[in-house]
């Protein structure tokens, strides 16, 4: 549903919001129902948190018992695939994270798509990416999407950029010379203002192994991991990554984050059957597309609270 710009528009914008928001949602499920993904459903809790580096679980207390609203349900997901002889599977759902702030790009709760997909690596995430953003381009008659000041041209094209190659250029060092503190500082100060300034969509590689825990690294260069992040009109939208699949590393890592978080009694909170069952994966890749953040864009509205139906 299309709506008409020229009378009461955020009155109107608001009262049909509801009705937006589900057509949307519904185009993205219809879209990955075409290419053969078949949708799951998992739980939203568990006893086991999110341990991805800078994602905060919720957690909460039922008859006695620690649970967690699942940051991602990227744990239940990945056990389905390693379960089944599936081979593409999505889930629309929504999420809950401790955010450190409220703002514009930022809540406690969103909804995102997740997917995984067998047999491939982190650059089929990008194919996919692009493909759904010509079939919501089509749909809604939209090549330019905006945020603020930034925008982005939605024709098939896109560009790919290295955080080693920005870093190099930055610092005059590579990744594997810099303390995850000071990366993250060039990361706010110099590199997003970079990102953007880019008029198409951009896929940002190349990341850091503190990045993220559940990335496969390189096999030519063991301190970057094989994740992508996709930018449009300087909003982050999409995070994927090859999975990693040794089970000795996964676990060394999910220690470490956990005795991190949780001081004493850290090793409960580890999914060991995850951890069994990831090998069975093999070659898998997978990513998260934040929804609101895509409908945001799509509807040209500034505030991630706007697509909420209250």
């Amino acid at each position: 549903y299309i709506l008409p710009r020229n009378r009461g528009e955020e009155a109107l914008l608001k009262e049909l919001l509801p009705v937006k928001k589900s057509s949307f949602i519904n185009n993205v499920r219809n879209f990955f129902l075409e290419k053969g993904f078949v949708e799951v459903s998992t739980p939203s809790l568990s006893p086991y948190p999110g341990l991805d580096p800078n994602i905060e679980p919720i957690r909460i207390e039922y008859s006695g018992e620690i649970l967690f609203l699942h940051t991602s349900p990227e744990l239940s997901m990945k056990k389905i695939l390693a379960k089944s002889n599936l081979t593409k599977i999505f889930q629309v759902c929504r999420v809950f994270r401790k955010e450190p702030f409220i703002d514009e790009l930022h809540n406690i709760e969103f909804d995102l798509v997740e997917f995984y997909v067998k047999e491939e690596d982190y650059r089929t995430l990008i194919k996919i990416a692009m493909e759904l953003l010509l079939f919501l381009s089509e749909i809604y008659g939209k090549r330019e999407l905006k945020y603020k000041e930034s925008k982005a041209i939605i024709d098939g094209s896109f560009e790919i950029v290295s955080l080693e190659e920005l870093t190099k250029s930055i610092l005059g060092k590579s990744i594997k010379d810099v303390v995850e503190e000071e990366f993250w500082k060039i990361f706010v100060t110099h590199i997003e203002p970079i990102i953007r300034q880019k008029k198409k969509p951009t896929f940002v590689i190349d990341w850091p192994h503190f990045s993220s825990i559940m990335s496969r690294e390189k096999n030519d260069k063991k301190w970057l991991i094989e994740r992508v992040e996709l930018f449009l009109a300087g909003v982050e939208v999409m995070n994927g990554n090859t999975e990693n699949v040794d089970p000795v590393k996964q676990l060394n890592r999910m220690l470490k984050e956990a005795k991190k978080r949780f001081g004493e009694d850290y090793e409960k909170y580890i999914d060991k059957e995850f951890i069994e069952l990831i090998p069975n994966l093999g070659l898998t890749s997978g990513a998260a597309i934040g929804v609101d953040r895509l409908l945001m864009l799509f509807e040209g509205l500034e505030n991630i609270t706007s697509t909420f139906n209250i």
